[in-house]
């Protein structure tokens, strides 16, 4: 099984990453299967970023899937509806100087064994349109590191 490793880092602007992400994914030889994929980025993401990966990840049966972002201030991720029979792992990490906020959309992980929260913000300022992102989850380990 191939694990893919994906840094924006030393890549460029976000667009470009991206670009260059869904041609690694989607032209691929797909006879091997995938089992684990890391993204690693600088900036904020728009809609389209996400959807792909979590499509990708989600129709590939990823079982782990680790996802830390470094957006240049407070971002949001963009809604979208996450779901994922397979997927076992997730990690999902911030920096302390600029946190990301989880989607404002419900999550369904029925297989998650572990979840890792790192410098994320599980809710912004209005807590009457906030989520709760946990109903359905039977993660046997959440862990839950200075999030807001």
């Amino acid at each position: 099984m191939a694990c893919f490793n994906f840094s924006s880092w030393q890549f460029g602007p976000l667009p470009k990453f991206s670009k260059f992400v869904n041609i690694v994914l989607f032209h691929r030889n797909h006879q091997v299967g995938v089992s684990s994929i890391k993204i690693d980025f600088i900036g904020a993401v728009n809609q389209d970023f996400v959807k792909n990966i979590a499509n990708y990840a989600f129709s590939h049966n990823i079982q782990q899937l680790m996802a830390i972002c470094c957006p240049k201030n407070h971002h949001k991720f963009p809604p979208y509806p996450f779901t994922s029979q397979p997927l076992k792992h997730f990690t999902f990490r911030s920096f302390p100087s600029s946190p990301c906020a989880t989607p404002n959309t419900p999550w369904d992980f029925p297989s998650l064994t572990t979840l890792h929260f790192i410098h994320i913000a599980l809710c912004d300022d209005n807590i009457e349109k906030s989520i709760d992102i946990f109903v359905g989850l039977v993660s046997k380990s959440i862990t839950i590191l200075v999030c807001t």
